[in-house]
């Protein structure tokens, strides 16, 4: 086990795809971010990871949020959709930096997130109560993508 040391996040412009719009963060543990190749490689899978399955029943306002993290170990994707209004339905790939083309999805682990992503999540959380479900029936979405985390944690 190593000691914590806080971890920079960095909100990155919104992105659009297939109708989606969806906030983007990188976390690093290093004073620049130095995995842009990799993470326009997450980001060009967006509009697959985003895509439902046809049996979902849940509705979508087409949001969400993609935490791209720097680790110790490798680089994790972790795509994060809003559905049914008031449900954060996540999905979690795991990328080598040696094979920064294959991303795999990582359910067998189960993991959800990790100390450092917990606080991005939290705030999303707490924003989307803020300026969606207490605005209902009129959500103010531009609040909602007008804020972000960025900083230590």
């Amino acid at each position: 086990m190593e000691t914590y040391r806080p971890r920079t996040i960095i909100a990155r412009p919104l992105h659009l795809v297939d109708g989606w719009r969806v906030k983007i963060y990188v976390v690093t543990p290093r004073e620049t971010f130095e995995s842009e190749a990799i993470l326009e490689n997450a980001i060009a899978r967006l509009s697959e990871w985003l895509t439902p399955p046809a049996s979902e029943p849940w509705h979508s306002h087409k949001i969400g949020f993609l935490i791209f993290h720097e680790g110790a170990d490798g680089l994790w994707s972790l795509v994060n959709r809003w559905v049914a209004d008031d449900m954060l339905q996540s999905a979690t790939y795991y990328t080598d930096y040696r094979e920064p083309d294959t991303f795999i999805r990582n359910p067998a682990k189960a993991f959800m997130a990790c100390v450092w992503e917990l606080p991005i999540i939290a705030f999303e959380r707490d924003l989307w109560v803020e300026e969606v479900l207490k605005k209902a029936p009129n959500p103010d979405f531009d609040a909602y993508f007008g804020k972000a985390l960025i900083g230590n944690v």
